[in-house]
């Protein structure tokens, strides 16, 4: 029977498990997991994705990958290759070492997430390698609670868990350390299917701005100066009013001009006078 091919979605966050052949291990050693951490790293720079969360164990592993433009798929296809062809050098070793194909969950949205969260982080106390989740090494909490930007995309993580970034960490913390999935209380359930719909929206915008900019000969960078001038003043009501027109809020064009509502809705008044 054919595989069946899933339609991974732009924006879409996806929990990944990878179990070893058999259940065999697939990092023998800690230095094992240090080079498939590398080989992580390496492919994150050939083909970008945000890794919101990942744990390491003996003879499988678990991300919460965020996707970009290339597909999970491609992604997951040069990791595992990757690491596979280190893994047999190093072992004098021919043939697989993964098991059968990786398997891929849509997360839709908050709650959905916190549980994968905690499920994730909870797999090597359940296997009796640490008491407490955030003592074991090889997972993404060490670096979320560090300072280190290395692997994980710690500024999308929180975007997810709050709307508030500097309240990301702290509810983060809580999730971890409580025993409840569904009853935290800590954060609305969002759609994600929402939240993409949005950003999707939000990168047209940039690109309709762009276009109407090269259209009417004007310098985008301007947009955004500091300095308050004629120009800019000329060019920023003129762009509101073309994103005003084409469906946009006044809060989404504020957003991406950096600037109040209130302003953009006075350029949109004051371009009606």
């Amino acid at each position: 029977m054919p595989k069946r091919k899933i339609d991974y979605i732009k924006g879409g966050i996806y929990h990944i498990v990878q179990r070893g052949n058999n259940k065999a291990f697939i990092f023998d050693d800690q230095l094992d997991k240090a080079q498939f951490l590398d080989i992580i790293k390496k492919v994150n720079e050939k083909y970008p994705f945000n890794m919101l969360y990942y744990v390491l164990m003996d003879n499988h592993y678990h991300f919460l990958i965020e996707m970009q433009d290339i597909s999970i798929s491609k992604i997951m296809q040069a990791l595992n290759y990757g690491y596979s062809v280190h893994y047999n050098k190093k072992y004098n070793r021919t043939g697989t070492i993964f098991g059968s194909p990786y398997k891929a969950y849509y997360i839709k949205d908050t709650k959905y997430l916190i549980r994968v969260i905690q499920y994730i982080a909870e797999n090597p106390v359940k296997a009796k390698m640490v008491k407490q989740a955030s003592a074991y090494k090889w997972c993404a909490h060490s670096e979320i609670i560090s300072k280190q930007t290395d692997i994980v995309a710690k500024k999308r993580i929180f975007f997810y868990l709050s709307d508030e970034q500097e309240k990301g960490l702290d509810i983060y913390m809580d999730l971890l350390n409580s025993s409840q999935y569904f009853d935290l209380g800590l954060v609305e359930a969002k759609a994600f299917n929402e939240i993409l719909s949005q950003q999707i929206k939000k990168e047209k915008l940039e690109v309709i701005i762009q276009a109407f900019c090269d259209v009417n000969g004007f310098n985008e960078a301007v947009l955004f100066q500091d300095k308050r001038t004629n120009q800019r003043t000329t060019i920023r009501k003129r762009c509101a009013k073309h994103a005003s027109e084409l469906g946009y809020t006044v809060k989404e064009i504020a957003a991406y001009l950096k600037i109040t509502p209130r302003s953009v809705r006075m350029m949109i008044v004051s371009f009606n006078d």
